[in-house]
């Protein structure tokens, strides 16, 4: 295997990204689900780009262990040792136990990477569901309800005052949006005061055995002028109509 080009693995990482257009379900398994409410995946939810040989991905779970085109050398944080990750199964290991890029200039893409295949592993986890409460679209309303910790606070002081004050319950107490574009029905654009977020629905189904469907979502903060970027992963459920998101996980 050749060693990564940096621009090239950020490259390949964006353009898995921008996939979203035209979303169509996509089966994580060849089997049919009998429950009410399927799994949904968004197609923009793969490795692909970044496969030797993506014709033998028969399904989703598949793409965990498939060897990538490159690799990326990663050093332990607190320790000498080093390895190389080549695909989603060994970039999640070395994130267990605490690896980094060797090269500076690999964080953002790796980390890019890392959490694509992280959502990965939550979506082929999820099971039917047999109710949901995620009616209605990602409107300006229901983002505007998400919960606080998903706001984008640059301002690392600003963000110790909000986890310090346990009033700021959603996005708009902390970060009113002052532009939304829906660009599909999985995929939202905000501005916000000193950036933007780029928020798109990766899976929905059961993620914790409760038989209530859950909604895995992806975003991406970026500061303005491009000088920082971080992508992030949440999991939120709704537990009764017109009620409030719950929180399950965040990565």
């Amino acid at each position: 295997m050749k060693k990564i080009n940096p621009s090239l693995f950020l490259i390949i990482g964006i353009s898995a990204l921008i996939l979203v257009s035209g979303c169509s379900d996509r089966k994580k398994s060849l089997t049919e689900n009998t429950m009410n409410i399927p799994v949904f995946i968004n197609p923009a939810l793969t490795m692909v780009a970044y496969m030797v040989d993506a014709s033998v991905v028969d399904n989703l779970e598949d793409e965990l262990s498939i060897p990538w085109s490159m690799t990326v050398a990663v050093k332990q944080i607190s320790g000498k040792k080093t390895r190389e990750v080549g695909n989603c199964s060994s970039i999640l290991a070395a994130q267990n136990d605490n690896f980094e890029p060797v090269e500076p200039s690999h964080h953002t893409p790796y980390l890019n990477a890392l959490m694509q295949c992280r959502a990965i592993t939550i979506a082929v986890d999820m099971a039917p569901s047999n109710i949901s409460y995620l009616t209605g679209s990602l409107d300006k309303r229901a983002i505007g309800a998400l919960p606080v910790a998903m706001a984008f606070i640059p301002s690392k002081s600003q963000q110790s005052s909000i986890k310090a004050n346990g009033l700021l319950k959603s996005i708009n107490d902390v970060t009113p949006i002052i532009g939304f574009t829906q660009v599909n029905d999985y995929e939202i654009e905000l501005k916000i005061n000193g950036g933007s977020q780029t928020m798109l629905v990766l899976a929905k189904g059961d993620t914790n055995g409760d038989q209530i469907e859950d909604l895995l979502m992806q975003v991406i903060n970026a500061t303005e002028g491009g000088t920082y970027s971080a992508t992030r992963l949440f999991v939120l459920s709704r537990k009764e109509k017109d009620g409030s998101w719950s929180l399950l996980s965040e990565y």
